[in-house]
């Protein structure tokens, strides 16, 4: 490599100048210095070894008067140009999360308690509207039988990563050219590359704005949304020109560095096994031709060796690994370097320059904000997202609440977009880099229907489907109604219609039906039994609240009364948390007609501990009915590991899988430990407890009148994409014998 590149400077260098010779020149009138001009191909993460080659480049002292990039080649190159150093931008690189840049995901504990159920009860979400889907389902076209699925597919989202975190990652390190520039008039001019999806050229990008420009340069297919800029969709530029050292000579570069991080095609007919390399794979197909065309117009050609990891290896790690990958291999070119350098100063001395301010970079610093400007929602509505998001003005605020902010808007469920900028609001005669800055916000509404799916089979009750129907269920206020039907072994239908207001609470009127199936154990023997439930709930529930869910009304079924239920939620999964806690209270008052009132009061809990691999859940269960005439209906049941499983007041007890009465009095006290032994595989050792009595102070006491059972179970389980699996084996002293439990998917 050192001899190609040695014989490509020998041949644009003759005449003596790369021993260091100074042209032969007029006394009075000296040549213009050589422009030097940095190409930085695209590659996902091995982008960051363009991060170690700069460094060197830098150290070298070589100035770079243009800069130009194509996908992860256009940040890495974009920041560079923003006047950014080589370690700036690695230690930005290195602190982000990009778990969250490079998902849909919003962090759990930042949706709403809602939101929450349902993302831990249904597989598939799809938002849509009623004035596209819902008429073109109503109207069979009869050119075309298959327009209302056609119509249905053309709702779903156009790319996995919606990439609005990224743009507003891209806002925030780029302030101060924000806006519509001229890209020339960066501290380094700088271009990138995109592609339009439309007709299949190559778009270049040397004006407009600035974090738009990058964005589009890497928005892959399929995995990120386009980008529309000047009426045009532009996707990742690397599909079209991936190394785009022949738009660098355009725009004037005398002598190009070219740094490519691509590995060429994959040759190896067992060396694809994921998306990521299939990406890759399709990426340097398409621009096999270009590409080679491309180095050729290197003078010198840097390749750092970075095969061994995958566009998407942005852990920490891997990142510091790259960055130094890419400077060693930069310095195995010193003296091709030092000949450039040499030659650059034998016009005049070689320093790096920008030509203007570089700019602002306010992620680990305090800001002010001065005025907040909110797009696309009404005043009352402003007033609330703003106390929602806890922003305050005139104060100093860390820049990181602006992302929680940003999230908490996410988990209201009302955006499909949040978009946002930092305007500095200095004066000339403030300092360059103030901290005073207006605030803009730019939403994009959600759909207001949306459709969900959800799966699960289990050895007890086989295939089960869960869908709901939401129509309005994305909007701030107004009227709501949502339709789910539970299908298969066990029937639940609820439908239920809301009011919503900002200011108030929501007034809801549901009906539910439920039809459940089940084995009753009792005296060593097990028995089929039916249970049929009609109810009817008028109550008022929170609008918004990220932990705590309340409800509180008045319900009919059979016998009728008040009920109350507080329920708080901040664990980080739903199935396999390793922080926080879930709590429940709940309390109901029924009556009848010749009937005694029953008063049941149920609490539960379970606390998160973790030490590495290996979690501690404490939990406790306990429902206790006050009646002197108990009805069969409201007893105690207890059985199986899911709460609530046939019943709403159905108590888990590891060690059956089937069910069995409690005393009116019950308390169960249960301690998983569970290990993940390998990414997404676990393993859990499960023991309960239960006590159980006539009365609370038989049950305080632990005399004779009340019982006491214990069971235990060992279960593996899988955190799959499509939902939990686990398989268990139990055993119990109230059945004295051992059994088995297998689920797949979500619970419901």
């Amino acid at each position: 490599m050192k001899r190609i590149a040695g014989l490509v400077l020998a041949i644009i260098f003759a005449h003596g100048l790369i021993a260091g010779e100074t042209p032969a020149l007029n006394d009075t009138i000296k040549a213009p210095r050589p422009k030097v001009g940095i190409v930085l191909s695209g590659g996902g993460a091995k982008g960051a070894a363009h991060i170690g080659a700069l460094k060197f480049i830098e150290e070298m002292g070589i100035p770079v008067d243009y800069v130009v990039g194509t996908s992860m080649g256009s940040i890495i190159g974009g920041l560079y140009a923003l006047g950014y150093t080589p370690d700036e931008i690695k230690y930005m690189i290195s602190q982000l999360d990009w778990s969250q840049y490079m998902s849909n995901s919003v962090e759990r504990r930042d949706i709403s308690s809602a939101d929450k159920h349902r993302r831990s009860t249904y597989l598939v979400s799809i938002p849509f509207n009623d004035g596209e889907l819902l008429s073109k389902l109503r109207k069979m076209d009869k050119e075309d039988p298959s327009s209302p699925a056609t119509s249905f597919i053309s709702s779903l989202p156009d790319a996995f990563i919606g990439g609005t975190d990224l743009l507003n990652l891209f806002n925030n390190i780029c302030i101060g050219y924000q806006d519509s520039t001229d890209f020339n008039e960066l501290p380094i001019p700088f271009a990138c590359v995109a592609t339009d999806i439309n007709t299949g050229d190559a778009v270049i990008l040397r004006s407009g704005k600035f974090p738009e420009a990058i964005r589009a340069s890497m928005a892959i297919p399929g995995v990120f949304s386009p980008m529309t800029i000047n009426g045009k969709t532009l996707v990742d530029g690397g599909l079209v020109n991936n190394f785009p050292t022949d738009i660098c000579r355009e725009m004037g570069a005398d002598i190009i560095i070219g740094i490519e991080v691509a590995q060429g095609m994959n040759r190896n007919v067992n060396g694809i096994k994921s998306l990521p390399q299939l990406a890759s794979q399709i990426m340097s197909i398409v621009t096999k031709g270009h590409d080679k065309e491309n180095r050729a117009l290197c003078d010198l050609y840097i390749h750092p060796k970075v095969n061994d990891f995958g566009m998407l290896s942005f852990t920490s790690e891997a990142i510091d690994t790259l960055v130094q990958r890419g400077y060693t291999f930069a310095s195995q070119f010193r003296d091709e370097l030092e000949t450039i350098k040499r030659y650059v100063n034998s016009f005049e001395p070689a320093t790096k320059i920008l030509q203007s301010p570089k700019a602002q970079f306010v992620m680990d610093d305090t800001i002010r904000l001065e005025n907040i400007t909110m797009n696309n929602v009404s005043f009352k509505e402003f007033k609330w997202l703003l106390r929602k998001s806890r922003l305050k003005l005139g104060t100093d605020i860390p820049s990181s609440d602006l992302q929680r902010a940003v999230n908490t808007f996410k988990g209201t469920g009302n955006f499909s977009s949040i978009e946002y900028r930092l305007r500095p609001t200095a004066t000339p005669s403030d300092p360059p880099t103030s901290k005073d800055f207006d605030l803009l916000f730019g939403f994009r509404l959600s759909e207001p229907y949306n459709l969900s799916l959800g799966l699960n089979y289990n050895s007890e009750e086989s295939a089960s489907v869960i869908v709901n129907l939401g129509i309005g269920q994305n909007k701030f206020s107004g009227l709501k109604f949502n339709l789910t039907g539970r299908l298969g072994f066990n029937t639940k239908i609820n439908t239920t219609l809301s009011w919503s207001g900002l200011a108030l609470a929501n007034f809801n009127l549901s009906y539910e039906f439920s039809r459940a199936k089940y084995n009753y154990y009792l005296m060593e023997q097990t028995s089929a039994r039916v249970f049929k439930q009609h109810r009817l709930r008028l109550y008022i529930s929170e609008f918004y609240l990220r932990n705590i869910r309340t409800n509180m009304g008045w319900e009919f079924e059979g016998l009728h009364g008040p009920f109350a239920k507080l329920s708080f939620d901040n664990m980080d999964d739903a199935y396999f948390a390793t922080e926080g806690a879930k709590a429940n209270l709940e309390f109901h008052e029924r009556m009848g007609k010749g009937t005694l009132p029953v008063t049941d009061i149920s609490f539960n809990i379970a606390e998160h501990l973790s030490m590495g691999r290996l979690t501690f859940i404490p939990q406790f269960y306990s429902r206790f009915v006050i009646c002197d005439e108990l009805p069969d209906l409201y007893r105690n049941i207890i059985g199986g590991d899911v709460y609530g499983r046939y019943f709403d007041y159905q108590l888990p007890f590891v060690g059956i899988n089937n069910t069995t009465n409690a005393d009116p009095y019950a308390a169960i006290a249960r301690l998983d430990i569970r290990y993940r032994f390998y990414q997404s595989h676990y393993l859990t050792l499960t023991g309960n407890y239960i006590r159980s009595a006539d009365n609370l102070g038989s049950l305080l006491s632990f005399d004779d009148k009340g019982f006491g059972h214990w069971g235990a179970a060992f279960k593996y389980s899988y955190d799959s994409p499509i939902g939990p699996i686990s398989f268990d084996i139990h055993y119990s002293d109230i059945t004295r014998d051992w059994g088995s439990y297998f689920s797949l998917g979500y619970v419901f």
